[in-house]
């Protein structure tokens, strides 16, 4: 199922810059630890990036007032993501996964919500 996933993903992010759900859905299935998982997620989505933004600067589309005010929006990120690590420490891998399907409920409910209202 890896190389399906993978494509999948690809064409995914191809169309709409949206490559995670197929992949954390994915890598759920494997039953990776909650460290495993989020260091392969982390991964996985920095090196589909690289194109995507590589692309962007190509097309015009990311110039060096979007580079800066993306470089600002990242200290959110990082407050976030040091925020995340310190919560999964503390959860135990069940709660993690738990967490996991229920994000990604909660993204596809939004999606339908947006398709159709």
């Amino acid at each position: 199922m890896g190389p399906i996933t993978g494509v999948g993903a690809g064409v995914m992010g191809g169309l709409t810059t949206v490559h995670g759900p197929p992949i954390m859905m994915y890598l759920m299935a494997l039953g990776l630890k909650k460290d495993e998982f989020v260091g392969t997620i982390g991964f996985i989505w920095f090196c589909g990036s690289i194109p995507m933004v590589l692309l962007y600067v190509y097309k015009g589309v990311l110039g060096s007032s979007e580079a800066i005010w993306s470089t600002i929006a990242l200290v959110p990120v990082f407050l976030g993501l040091f925020l995340g690590e310190k919560i999964r420490r503390r959860i135990d891998q069940r709660l993690f996964k738990g967490v996991l399907v229920g994000g990604l409920f909660v993204l596809g409910i939004n999606l339908l919500r947006r398709a159709f209202l």
